[in-house]
């Protein structure tokens, strides 16, 4: 049996590998998976060697805070007795760890594979010569980043956006929603802690306007019940609140409106057509370094495939009660505007999903490790 060493850093990472490795697989039944991952890599037989969890941490101060476990993780993958019967390498976004193990393996001769690019098209586009210098093969979720890579002389091939396909095999009929609202704060514990309460604060502020909709949390795999449990005792006394692990699609199917943090979760409700307003709020100290170097116009998925302002976005000092409640209201109210964001993500669905052939991946890969 031939090894693939896998290094996903956080859940949505683990989760979009292992849905893209379920097409993959098939067509690789030669090639067993081990390396860092969660509980979807194990599901798809993968062995993890490292907690990923250790490695979810987000933005300048926070990674400061997991340094040690980050240097634990990567000497673990360095010096594991498995390397020497590595055939390839797929690294997994997380750029800022993946750089490191994909230099120090591409140095002993293995094949290397970047699946979900770095946002070098957002910030730091310097990393592209890193990228350069590590991947034989660039695996791409988003058809415009062909572009850059082209012209940087990478060697890549758009894989589809594993979120959207597995949104499109999941979600059959939402046509009937229930006056309920979903509330996604995120994956990581800053993010829960930063946006939760705020968004219970927004729900309460549209009572006053007569709506009383039913709150829906899915808690993230990465997150503690007793975490969103605490919160709620905080901030959402009064709120008719549902909460469990593993509900995503479940709330999903049944929710009218959401508010997520910016992520890969704003696709999923694209592809079920729910009406969104994303925030984004982090430490002010992350969030000053970010903004100098940033370029892109948009922060959700979703606006930046169509290029335009589809979903409301409300950052850092923004992402108020007052403002969220605002968006939430006119969207729940003005029948245009959801319609026209409903619109909107029946063409991202397309330009994310069509024509994709898993073969010729799977047959491009083994070509390239071999």
């Amino acid at each position: 049996m031939k090894r693939i060493l896998v290094v996903t850093g956080e859940e949505s990472g683990d989760k979009q590998f292992s849905f893209l490795w379920s097409k993959l697989a098939p067509y690789m039944e030669e090639y067993s998976l081990w390396g860092i991952g969660g509980k979807y890599f194990k599901a798809i037989g993968g062995e993890s060697v490292f907690s990923q969890e250790k490695l979810s941490v987000m933005g300048v101060t926070e990674v400061l805070k997991g340094f040690s476990n980050i240097y634990k993780a990567y000497k673990t993958i360095i010096n594991h007795d498995y390397i020497e019967y590595t055939d390839a390498v797929i690294l997994v976004d997380f750029p800022d760890f993946n750089f490191k193990v994909g230099n120090a393996l591409k140095k002993r001769g293995k094949k290397v594979f970047y699946f979900i690019s770095p946002k070098i098209w957002a910030w730091r586009s310097g990393r592209i010569k890193t990228i350069k210098k590590i991947s034989d093969l660039m695996l791409l979720i988003f058809p415009f980043e062909k572009q850059i890579f082209n012209e940087a002389g990478i060697d890549n091939i758009f894989v589809g956006n594993p979120v959207v396909y597995e949104m499109k095999e999941k979600i059959v009929n939402l046509k009937n929603k229930k006056n309920e609202i979903l509330l996604l704060p995120g994956s990581r514990k800053s993010e829960v802690e930063q946006l939760l309460p705020v968004m219970f604060k927004a729900v309460k502020i549209i009572r006053h306007y007569g709506i009383d909709m039913r709150v829906n949390i899915p808690v993230s795999n990465s997150i503690s019940v007793s975490l969103v449990e605490k919160i709620i005792r905080e901030y959402g006394s009064g709120l008719n609140i549902s909460y469990k692990k593993d509900s995503l699609y479940e709330f999903i199917s049944r929710s009218k409106i959401a508010v997520s943090a910016s992520g890969t979760v704003n696709l999923e409700l694209a592809v079920a057509g729910v009406p969104q307003v994303v925030i984004y709020k982090v430490a002010n100290a992350t969030y000053l370094i970010g903004k100098t170097f940033v370029k892109l116009d948009y922060m959700s998925p979703v606006n930046i495939v169509l290029n335009t302002l589809l979903v409301p976005e409300l950052l850092q000092d923004e992402a108020n009660e007052e403002n969220i409640s605002k968006e939430i209201y006119e969207l729940l109210e003005n029948s245009y505007k959801s319609d026209t964001i409903i619109e909107g993500y029946k063409k991202m669905v397309v330009e994310l999903t069509e024509n994709i052939d898993y073969k010729l991946i799977a047959d491009l890969i083994k070509k390239r490790i071999e």
